[in-house]
């Protein structure tokens, strides 16, 4: 009897809005977060959603840039049109991936919301989350952040 491998619920593929770049990502789970820091919000014009991941493959590395927004992240972009495509640790260890940057989103869900204590008072959202302030990110990543 031959077993065939079930697919993994958490790979993804993804790309930008011209097509130029394209990807296929292993998400840490069915979940995402919401990032508020100053940095997201100047970058998209809101808040960042994001899906950690710990593994992304780009079929073309040369159809993307890089800005270094941070002595520690940067992100990535498409080189054509611009679409936003994730943020990553200079050292590795934690990518996130834009959930708009997916082909496939429906089945995750919202699970935290980063540096809330930076969040404007504009907008909210209505589900129950873990709420981390600057500081308690900050203790989470001291190892990587200089």
């Amino acid at each position: 009897m031959v077993h065939k491998d079930k697919p993994n619920p958490t790979s993804r593929s993804g790309g930008c809005l011209c097509g130029a770049v394209r990807f296929n990502a292993r998400l840490n789970g069915l979940h995402y977060h919401i990032c508020h820091c100053g940095r997201c919000r100047k970058w998209g014009g809101g808040p960042a959603f994001g899906a950690p991941a710990s593994v992304v493959e780009f079929e073309d590395v040369s159809a993307f840039t890089s800005f270094s927004s941070s002595s520690h992240g940067e992100r990535l972009f498409c080189r054509n049109c611009g679409t936003q495509l994730l943020w990553r640790m200079k050292d590795g260890p934690t990518s996130v991936i834009w959930v708009g940057a997916l082909d496939h989103s429906d089945d995750l869900k919202l699970e935290n919301e980063l540096f809330f204590d930076a969040k404007p008072g504009h907008y909210c959202f209505e589900n129950t989350t873990l709420k981390l302030t600057s500081d308690e990110m900050k203790a989470l990543y001291a190892q990587h952040i200089a």
